[in-house]
């Protein structure tokens, strides 16, 4: 059975966000409990999810009537910048290898080449 929160140090205790939902325009946010549980305490505030909810107002119908507090899991830490990897010596030369390989493929052949090709594909040609 998941556990019921009571206040708003139980959640921040356990490493998790406030969300907010309100019911009037259906619009949600997210807030770090920690940061709200310091400010509760600074201003007094009761801590109980019942009476804390009057302390919160929806910034779209600016409600606080039908505001709804629920914990919600930790933010996912953003992702590392991409940096360029570094090629080895090995790499570099096969880079380099294969991209010169590939533009030589990309040439046209020259015309000795395309005549020769062409009698080859020729049913009545035999070499000499």
């Amino acid at each position: 059975m998941a556990r019921r929160f009571e206040t708003i140090e139980d959640i921040a205790w356990r490493g998790l966000r406030l969300r907010l939902w309100c019911y009037t325009c259906a619009r949600a946010s997210e807030l770090d409990a920690g940061e709200v549980l310091a400010r509760f305490v600074a201003k007094g505030w009761p801590l109980d999810l019942a009476s804390a909810r009057e302390h919160f107002r929806c910034r779209g119908c600016r409600s606080s009537d039908d505001v709804l507090i629920l914990p919600a899991s930790a933010a996912l830490p953003p992702p590392p910048e991409s940096q360029p990897r570094e090629l080895s010596w090995a790499n570099q030369v096969a880079a380099f290898f294969h991209s010169n390989r590939a533009r030589r493929k990309e040439k046209p052949l020259p015309a000795a080449y395309e005549e020769l090709l062409r009698k080859l594909r020729h049913k009545d040609w035999r070499p000499r």
